[in-house]
């Protein structure tokens, strides 16, 4: 059996193929550019390639940059020390939040950083940490409250709390930090609600 699909494997399948390219093409909604096919040589296997996804899975530094601008952010080199509150060295930080979850989250996290009080806290592990508690908290993102109980929380004390907690580890403290910090928020404006 094993020597039959091995033999198999090898084969093209130009039906198959063309059948999936077409499909894939379908999807893209167009041909050409908008939608690549490629189809190996020698096996049946179809490696896509959509113009739209490809845009944030590569996490190239000018989609990274692009969405940044729509929050007034400008990434400067990494050995630079950002002078005001609209720079930030955690261009790479970014693009891997980009190419892990996607646009519409690294905006989310923008989004969530981009408040009167925490504007200016770009840095790596902010845009880490409040990653972090979105993804692993999605239920947050409902709640009605949610954006003015992050608004109370300054992102810069907590960033030099988990220093001073654990120096070795800023980012993975701040994440901590940050989710106890909404959970402790969270049971004080329960307990407001109940009395």
């Amino acid at each position: 059996m094993r020597e039959k699909l091995a033999a198999d494997a090898g084969k093209p399948r130009p039906e198959q193929d063309r059948a999936a390219a077409e499909e894939a093409r379908e999807r893209a909604g167009g041909t050409g550019a908008a939608a690549e096919a490629q189809i190996c040589k020698g096996s049946s296997r179809i490696s896509l390639r959509i113009a739209s996804e490809s845009r944030f899975l590569m996490a190239s530094g000018g989609y990274v940059d692009r969405i940044a601008a729509e929050f007034g952010v400008h990434f400067v080199d990494h050995t630079i020390k950002p002078r005001g509150r609209n720079q930030s060295r955690a261009r790479r930080t970014c693009q891997t939040i980009l190419k892990k979850q996607g646009p519409e989250h690294l905006r989310l996290v923008f989004g969530l950083i981009n408040t009167t009080k925490n504007r200016g806290n770009w840095m790596a592990p902010c845009f880490t940490a409040v990653s972090r508690l979105v993804l692993n908290k999605p239920d947050l993102l409902k709640r009605a409250d949610f954006l003015d109980l992050f608004d109370r929380i300054d992102l810069d004390e907590l960033l030099k709390s988990a220093k001073q907690a654990n120096a070795s580890a800023p980012t993975v403290t701040t994440a901590v930090l940050l989710s106890y910090e909404i959970n402790r928020l969270i049971v004080q404006q329960e307990a407001k609600e109940a009395a």
